[in-house]
């Protein structure tokens, strides 16, 4: 993944890698923003998800594709590049003339910092783009299917329209958050380590889709617990607010949009200890509930 240094085009990244991967022989895959303007941007000829041509900045006005700046390539591209020259001047347009570069158009947050009225305005525009609102799910019996203390990979069973709810959340430019009382650690049945297996097992299920967790606060403890030094109360396990405030403190969230998605009264309670709305998930297809939310706060993509 490569990144202008210069510019910021708000797309999920794993869109970009599936284009590159999509067919053989492809050396790699460039993010393209349509602009209303383009006249001091070089553009970019489309053809059935092929980079035709590159167009030099000035040679067109009016609205036009352009490189946004994100790029997937292979470890082919090495064998391309020049010792002393332009990636997109030189190396790009003959790439793309040989049929080796896909294209995705994406419509996210585009800015460009390169001259100093949008420079200027960056200093705004950037920390509001990154104050979003989140979902936070509950992990069993939201995510996956809730079978009692489940702390191994082969215990994992998603839930209806999970996966797929994630994503939705990362296309609609949210968080995506993840806070679960676990207190199998604290009663002996799996470790902590059980617990993060569980979790890059999971992760590595959303990465397929092309979804992602943007942050994950896990309860270890259990007022009942068999392990010693995690036998205690903590507001950090529901219905204590602790995991919520957490996020709500680390990320720059925008917390009166945002909402907590829980199948247990636990969850609703340290919703609204956190100020948060909760959203009780009673079943079926979390995706359609998921979708429903972002409706209602408008944030459907």
């Amino acid at each position: 993944i490569l990144l202008n240094g210069d510019s910021w085009f708000d797309i999920l990244l794993a869109d970009l890698a599936a284009a590159q991967a999509a067919r053989p022989g492809l050396l790699g895959a460039l993010a393209l923003r349509r602009v209303p303007e383009a006249d001091r941007y070089g553009t970019v000829r489309l053809k059935d998800g092929l980079l035709r041509a590159f167009e030099p900045r000035g040679a067109g006005k009016g609205p036009a594709l352009i490189n946004g700046g994100v790029y997937c390539f292979s470890r082919g591209i090495v064998d391309h590049l020049v010792e002393d020259g332009s990636l997109e001047a030189e190396v790009l347009p003959r790439l793309a003339a040989d049929g080796r570069l896909a294209g995705i158009e994406r419509a996210g947050f585009f800015l460009d910092i390169g001259v100093p009225g949008d420079f200027e305005a960056a200093q705004s525009l950037v920390p509001a783009q990154r104050r979003r609102p989140a979902i936070v799910f509950d992990r069993d019996g939201v995510l996956n299917l809730d079978h009692g203390h489940v702390g191994h990979p082969d215990r994992l069973d998603w839930t209806e329209g999970a996966i797929a709810a994630v994503r939705r959340v990362n296309e609609a430019g949210w968080y995506a958050f993840v806070a679960t009382n676990q207190a199998g650690i604290a009663k002996g049945y799996y470790s902590e380590a059980d617990y993060l297996a569980l979790r890059a097992q999971m992760y590595r299920d959303l990465a397929a889709a092309g979804a992602h967790i943007d942050d994950e606060r896990h309860c270890p403890t259990h007022p009942d617990g068999t392990v010693p030094r995690l036998a205690v109360r903590s507001d950090r396990r529901k219905p204590g607010p602790g995991m919520l405030l957490e996020l709500k403190a680390r990320w720059p969230v925008d917390w009166s949009r945002s909402a907590m998605i829980g199948d247990k009264d636990s969850d609703m309670r340290a919703a609204a200890a956190a100020g948060l709305d909760g959203i009780l998930f009673t079943g079926g297809n979390l995706d359609l509930l998921v979708e429903q939310v972002l409706q209602s706060r408008g944030g459907a993509p």
